[in-house]
């Protein structure tokens, strides 16, 4: 069986018509290739929240974010560089990593330091507001620890 040679012009065409049908499918804009970057934005507060103000909310809605207490937990051990924290916050590809570090800055928990251009080189550490989340890690670590069965943390799986 001998193998048909496609030409590459057609291999470029269908992947650039694949990825704009992909494109034009979720909304994707002009507009938006001409953005830097996404910011991401922690996830609304619930429209009531009975017996909470509106700064526990909003606390509750940045804290349940996916990975963002690891993240803190990581950096409660001192500064790190981007890749460290990939390492030390457990298995979160570096996209997520990104964004919650992106929302953490915004939120005031993280100060992040560019220590290099070439080679890119930045660091995270906790501002004051972060390491008042100490006591709250431990907390529902020591929970933890005392309530749920034993099970390998996510940060492993």
């Amino acid at each position: 069986m001998a193998i048909r040679h496609i030409p590459h012009y057609f291999i470029y065409n269908t992947l650039f018509c694949q990825a704009f049908d992909i494109m034009a499918r979720v909304g994707y804009t002009r507009a938006m290739s001409q953005t830097t970057r996404h910011q991401p934005e922690p996830a609304a507060a619930p429209a009531s929240c009975p017996g909470l103000s509106a700064r526990a909310a909003s606390a509750f809605s940045l804290l349940q974010e996916k990975w963002t207490l690891f993240i803190v937990s990581a950096l409660l051990h001192g500064p790190a560089g981007f890749n460290e924290m990939s390492r030390n916050a457990g298995r979160i590809n570096s996209t997520t990593l990104a964004q919650r570090l992106v929302l953490l800055e915004q939120a005031g928990l993280v100060r992040k330091t560019v220590q290099s251009t070439m080679p890119p080189r930045t660091s995270y550490a906790l501002t004051e507001a972060g390491r008042a989340l100490d006591p709250i890690v431990e907390a529902i670590a020591a929970w933890g620890e005392r309530y749920l069965p034993d099970h390998t943390p996510p940060c492993n799986e």
